[in-house]
């Protein structure tokens, strides 16, 4: 039994290995462009003033998620501006209204595509144009502000430079002598003081000596009247414990007084009726009065009464 063999000429290997290269090089090519391999992607354009380092395959995002890459770049000479178009691979839809904002690397990283979808319900037709907006760097953004922080900062250096100079005016030039003499003064004095330290030396030294000594015979005075000294501490104490004892005492009486004062005011007893009953009071005026008028008329006719008294006599 034969084997059939199926033997391929070399034209036609040569022919299969060059459609295999075509074939790898579009897939490479596509994939290297970020284009989808076997879907056909959508197309969108918007552009922009400049581009910054923005290149074909850059990122296109929406909130940070990929959804294609940018298909290429073309100066329109016309227009002057940049025209950019986005191959979008992802399924997410892009209402009517969307901004394209060009997005600048942070510090190191690489330019991108950013779409700010809007709250418009209908969805852009693709192959459509929508609005592109750049937004500044980090470097930019600090040299915008840069101009006026070094703005600011130079007429703050020249206001405190202004300051500083009247207060060296009115600190030095006014008052550079009072300075210079109070600092005089202060230096004499202390010369003056270090002198007089040095020539009362010896007075100083018997002066402390002096104390010292006293200090010891104090010392030694307690040392041998101790007795004495305690027996007049104890009397100290005993004559305390007897002065407090007779403040006691005194308090005792004072509330007792007292409570005989609140008695008086208040009517209770004979002497309180007598200073706080008017009734009485008046009866007692008027006894007195009587008493007055009788021994007046007494010492007037004294035999008219010696009559009556020796009647009673008689009685």
């Amino acid at each position: 039994m034969e084997t059939s063999k199926f033997n391929l000429s070399n034209e036609m290997k040569i022919g299969l290995v060059v459609i295999a290269a075509i074939i790898i090089a579009v897939i490479g090519f596509r994939i290297m462009r970020d284009q989808p391999i076997f879907r056909q992607s959508k197309i969108l354009y918007t552009t922009f003033d400049r581009v910054d380092a923005l290149l074909p395959g850059s990122v296109v995002h929406i909130k940070g998620l990929k959804i294609g890459s940018v298909k290429g770049i073309e100066y329109q000479v016309e227009a002057d501006n940049m025209l950019v178009t986005l191959n979008i691979t992802g399924t997410i839809p892009i209402p009517v209204g969307s901004k394209v904002k060009l997005v600048p690397p942070e510090v190191f990283g690489a330019v991108s595509v950013e779409i700010v979808r809007s709250n418009n319900s209908q969805m852009v037709e693709w192959e459509s144009f929508l609005e592109g907006v750049t937004e500044l760097g980090l470097i930019e953004k600090f040299s915008e502000k840069g101009d006026v922080i070094a703005d600011e900062l130079t007429i703050s250096l020249k206001n405190l430079n202004s300051m500083m100079v009247k207060i060296d005016s009115s600190l030095y030039s006014d008052n550079r002598d009072k300075i210079g003499n109070t600092l005089s003064s202060f230096e004499k004095t202390g010369k003056d003081v270090q002198e007089l330290i040095s020539k009362r030396k010896h007075d100083i030294d018997s002066m402390i000596v002096s104390m010292s000594n006293v200090a010891q015979n104090f010392d030694q005075l307690t040392e041998g009247n101790k007795a004495e000294v305690d027996s007049m501490i104890t009397s100290l104490k005993n004559a305390s414990s007897e002065l407090e004892k007779l403040s006691k005492g005194l308090n005792k009486t004072t509330l007792s007084l007292n409570d005989i004062l609140e008695k008086i005011n208040e009517g209770s007893g004979t002497l309180g009726k007598m200073i706080n009953d008017e009734s009485l009071y008046t009866n007692m005026d008027s006894l007195s009065f009587n008493l007055n008028e009788l021994v007046k008329n007494i010492q007037k006719d004294p035999k008219r009464y010696l009559k009556h008294m020796r009647l009673v006599e008689v009685f």
